[in-house]
């Protein structure tokens, strides 16, 4: 807790394999890794507990899948899950 009072709290988000996704998370949520656990990828973010609520989009492709709509979006993250057989890559879009 900061000297306002203000909780600051690291949380998980685990995501599906491929495709576009909203997450529900606070607002202003600083992204702080993208990796697997346990086969499932995953997003860690610091968050402001108290922040309303808002929906973040993220995006996660396969090598070789079209990427010219992520041209504003932030690469997160290349996660390579079933033992490095499988490779996707997370895209942040933002807060919608």
């Amino acid at each position: 807790m900061d000297k306002k009072g203000v909780m600051k709290t690291i949380y998980k988000y685990p995501l599906r394999h491929v495709g576009s996704q909203e997450l529900e998370m606070p607002q202003g949520a600083q992204i702080l890794s993208c990796q697997a656990q346990q086969g499932v990828p995953c997003v860690w973010a610091l968050v402001t507990t108290e922040s309303p609520k808002v929906n973040r989009v993220f995006r996660v492709l396969l090598t070789g899948a079209h990427a010219d709509p992520l041209l504003t979006a932030v690469h997160i993250g290349t996660v390579l899950l079933d033992e490095g057989n499988f490779v996707v890559h997370v895209f942040d879009e933002g807060e919608r």
